[in-house]
C-alpha cells in the first residue's frame, strides 16, 4: 500500500524481507558500495519481526549514509501507567524520523499518523436468501475478537454475519453457525480488496475486540473502508487513535461488552455516513503523499507544515 501511493519519478521503495536480518543489509549494500546518498532505510517496526534491529544497527546503518525512518508498531499512551518501553525510546531518539499511530506522550520526537485506509470497492453481492441485513467483520479467529459474542448478539437482534478471511476451520465454521444459522464465511488468506468489497457489501461492520495489546488495530481499517457503519468496543486498547480524536469519535458506534448491548444497538443502527469521512481523511492516498515528503526530507528536520500540507 505504501508503495502504491508513495513511489513516484523519483521515489522507488524496495521491500525486501532478508533484511529483517540487519546482517544481510551490510552486507549487501557493502558489496553493491550503496551508501551515501544512494537511499532512505524504512524500518516497518514490529518487536516481532525486527527485534534483531536494535539501537546500535540504526547507528551503523546511519553511519554509511542511510537515514533511518522508523515505522514504529509497539506502541503504548506513554502514560504513567502505559509507559513505551526503552526499545521504543532510544529508536525514537536515534531515528531521522519515527512514525506512529496512536497519540504517545512519551515520545516528543514522535511523527503522529493514523494507519492509512484503503480506497472504496464495489460492494460485494452475497447470496443472502432471508434478506436479512448482515454484519461484517474480517481478521484472524482470536478468543479477545469475540466473534462467538458477535454470533449471538445478532442474532438475536435478527441479522446475519459475514465472517471474512482468518483462520476459521470447518469445526470452527460449524460452531458459529450453531449459535446464528444466517452467518456467510469466506476463509483463508483474501486479497485486501476482496476483504473490503465482502465488508462493503454488508450493511454494517462490527469489531468486537477486548484486548490491551500495543499498537492500534489494522483490521478496523478494512471496516473503514467498507463505508458502513462501524460498531466497536468501548475500551479496547488498539482503538483509542479513534476513541480519543475528538472529529471521529462519534462517527462510530460504541459499545459495552455485553451481549444485551450490542444487540440493541444493531436493532436500532441508523444508516449513517461517517465511515466515508474518515476512510477519505485517512486514507492511503494522503498518507502515502505525507511518507513521499518525508522520505525526501529524511536527513533533516521536516518542517510538520510541510506533510500536513500533503
Amino acid at each position: 500500500m505504501l508503495r502504491d501511493h508513495a513511489e513516484d519519478t523519483d521515489i522507488t521503495i524496495i521491500p525486501e524481507e532478508r533484511w529483517l536480518d540487519p546482517q544481510e543489509f551490510f552486507l549487501n549494500v557493502n558489496a553493491a558500495e550503496d551508501t551515501a546518498g544512494k537511499g532512505v532505510l524504512h524500518l516497518n517496526y514490529h518487536a516481532a519481526l525486527h527485534s534483531r534491529w536494535g539501537p546500535e544497527e540504526v547507528k551503523q546503518a546511519q553511519a554509511l549514509g542511510y537515514p533511518v525512518v522508523i515505522t514504529y508498531h509497539d506502541t503504548y499512551a506513554g502514560t504513567k501507567d502505559q509507559p513505551n518501553s526503552d526499545r521504543a525510546k532510544e529508536l525514537c531518539e536515534l531515528a531521522d524520523a519515527f512514525v506512529v499511530h496512536e497519540p504517545v506522550d512519551d515520545l516528543p520526537r514522535a511523527i503522529y499518523w493514523r494507519q492509512g485506509v484503503l480506497s472504496a470497492e464495489v460492494p460485494m453481492a452475497f447470496d443472502n436468501p432471508t434478506g436479512r441485513p448482515l454484519v461484517g467483520t474480517c481478521g484472524f479467529d482470536f478468543p479477545w475478537k469475540n466473534f462467538d459474542l458477535l454470533a449471538e448478539a445478532a442474532k438475536a437482534a435478527g441479522w446475519g454475519v459475514v465472517y471474512v478471511g482468518g483462520n476459521l476451520t470447518a469445526d470452527r465454521v460449524k460452531q458459529l453457525e450453531a449459535k446464528n444459522p444466517w452467518s456467510l464465511f469466506m476463509t483463508g488468506f483474501r486479497d485486501r480488496g476482496e476483504i473490503v468489497a465482502a465488508l462493503a457489501g454488508c450493511d454494517a461492520t462490527a469489531f468486537l475486540y477486548t484486548c490491551y495489546n500495543t499498537g492500534t488495530s489494522g483490521a478496523i481499517r478494512m471496516g473503514m473502508a467498507a463505508r458502513k457503519p462501524m460498531l466497536l468496543m468501548r475500551g479496547c486498547r488498539q482503538f483509542r487513535d479513534i476513541y480519543e480524536a475528538d472529529d471521529l469519535r462519534s462517527l462510530c458506534t460504541w459499545m459495552e461488552f455485553s451481549k444485551g448491548d450490542i444487540t440493541f444497538t444493531l436493532s436500532t443502527l441508523e444508516r449513517g455516513y461517517g465511515m466515508h469521512y474518515i476512510a477519505e481523511h485517512d486514507s492511503w492516498e494522503r498518507l502515502g503523499k505525507r511518507y513521499a515528503v518525508l522520505y525526501r526530507g529524511a536527513g533533516m528536520l521536516v518542517d510538520k507544515e510541510d506533510w500536513e500540507k500533503a
